[in-house]
């Protein structure tokens, strides 16, 4: 699994990960999913279409051909990718393809639920930039 970039360099796919996520995605049956990128700063935002844009290359569609930058409910504490899905116990087949190609590409990104999602519906939720080991200053 790939890290987050050192300091304060946006994320960004390498060209090994974009092209295993092409690959990967390609191998398998196109389908439609919904981006949306936190809107506070351009970070996110970035990522997202650099994600967008393999997806496409593999054939698949984003729903309204736009990400975007809003937060949907719920998610605004969530720094970093996650799937979100009416359920993650049974997800849809493009949220599982998405996740084993992510997986590929060594992006983790995990399955969350939420309720009110539409049955069949996917969101791929790209979070500000996660701070991991963070040392609290005082």
């Amino acid at each position: 699994i790939e890290g987050v970039p050192p300091n304060d360099e946006p994320r960004n796919l390498t060209a090994d990960q974009g092209q295993a996520l092409v690959q990967t995605l390609a191998a398998g049956k196109p389908a439609t999913i919904s981006i949306s990128a936190d809107p506070g700063g351009p970070e996110p935002g970035g990522y997202a279409l650099a994600i967008a844009t393999r997806l496409g290359m593999a054939g698949w569609a984003i729903e309204g051909s736009q990400i975007r930058r809003t937060v949907p409910p719920g998610l605004d504490a969530i720094h970093g990718l996650v799937l979100v899905v009416k359920d993650e116990k049974a997800p849809p087949d493009k949220a599982v393809a998405l996740k084993k190609a992510m997986a590929a590409a060594k992006i983790f990104v995990p399955i969350i639920a939420k309720p009110d999602m539409a049955t069949g519906a996917a969101l791929l939720w790209v979070g500000k930039r996660p701070v991991l080991n963070a040392v609290a200053t005082q």
